[in-house]
């Protein structure tokens, strides 16, 4: 009798998830790369990871896959708003939002919610990408930006 064996996932990687860690491990390679200049005496040059490139990019192309519906786009560039910095999260032209990096060690993404174009209230940690989808999409349909609206064919 020959079975092969079922491999399980213990966990299913989400884009959000999957992103943040990998960005934690060169963060984490970095710090490392640091001491070892530090303990030889080298000079060389340390690389370094972007987390616009290495998260913010991505996490845009897969909420513009997830709802395109809504012309979601995310700016690669910060945006200092008070206290805070976020990559923009608009819905067209009109930003609904900013994310932002939550800190060291953390797998997840902050999500501020704009009013009036300023951060209004505290910052949403979101792990998932059905999460911030879902968040989106309640904004959206809320502030009258949603895709489709099913109260004009009345």
């Amino acid at each position: 009798m020959n079975a092969e064996p079922v491999v399980r996932q213990k966990y299913v990687w989400d884009p959000i998830t999957k992103l943040t860690r990998n960005y934690q491990k060169k963060i984490n390679a970095t710090y490392r790369e640091i001491d070892e200049h530090v303990r030889t005496g080298r000079a060389d040059k340390v690389t370094t990871p972007n987390y616009a490139r290495e998260v913010i990019a991505p996490l845009a192309k897969a909420l513009s896959d997830a709802l395109p519906e809504y012309a979601v786009t995310v700016k690669d560039s910060v945006e200092v708003i008070g206290t805070g910095a976020y990559f923009l999260l608009c819905l067209g032209e009109i930003p609904l939002g900013g994310l932002s990096y939550p800190g060291p060690k953390m797998a997840q993404i902050n999500f501020t919610i704009f009013a009036h174009q300023k951060p209004w209230g505290r910052s949403i940690a979101v792990t998932k990408l059905k999460q911030l989808t879902k968040l989106l999409t309640e904004l959206a349909d809320f502030t009258g930006l949603g895709g489709t609206n099913e109260n004009q064919d009345e």
